[in-house]
C-alpha cells in the first residue's frame, strides 16, 4: 500500500505535473511514509500501542529512512543520467534496499509496546491472591 501511494505519487508528479522523477522524490517519499505508518501499525505489527508515542519513533526511525532514501534514488538518479526514463524501477529497488538494510530491522522498535506483557507481574499475582512459586 506504501509503495503504491508512493509510486502513484511520484508517478502523478512527473507524468502529469511536469516535475523531474529528483524533485518528486521526496513528497512522494512522505506520502508513501504516511500510509506505511497506518499499515504497519494496524496490519503488519497489530499494535495495540498508543499512536502518538509510535508516530514519534516512527518518525525518528523514518526521518532516517527518508534521507536514506532520497540521497540513494539521487545517487543512482546521477550516476546513471539514462536510469530517468526508468525513474519507477529506480524508486523501487532503491527503497527496497533500504526498507531491507534499514527501516525493516528498526519497525520492532516502534511498535513493540515494551510496557505489554503476556505474564502477570508478581504484584498481580499478589493482588490475585496466587502464590509465586520460583523453581
Amino acid at each position: 500500500m506504501a509503495s503504491l501511494a508512493d509510486l502513484g505519487m511520484l508517478g502523478a508528479l512527473v507524468s502529469l505535473g511536469g516535475a523531474s522523477p529528483r524533485a518528486a522524490s521526496v513528497p512522494a517519499l512522505l506520502l508513501g511514509n504516511i500510509v506505511m505508518f497506518f499499515a504497519q501499525k494496524h496490519l503488519a505489527f497489530r499494535s495495540r500501542g498508543r499512536a502518538r508515542s509510535e508516530a514519534r519513533r516512527f518518525i525518528l526511525v523514518q526521518l532516517g529512512g527518508i534521507a536514506l532514501n532520497a540521497a540513494l534514488y539521487e545517487l543512482v538518479m546521477r550516476a546513471v543520467p539514462s536510469a530517468t526514463a526508468y525513474y519507477a524501477a529506480v524508486r523501487i529497488l532503491t527503497t527496497n534496499a533500504i526498507w531491507l538494510a534499514y527501516s525493516y530491522p528498526l519497525w520492532h522498535l516502534v511498535f513493540d509496546d515494551h510496557r505489554r506483557t503476556s505474564a502477570f507481574t508478581t504484584s498481580q499475582i499478589r493482588e490475585r491472591g496466587e502464590h509465586l512459586e520460583i523453581p
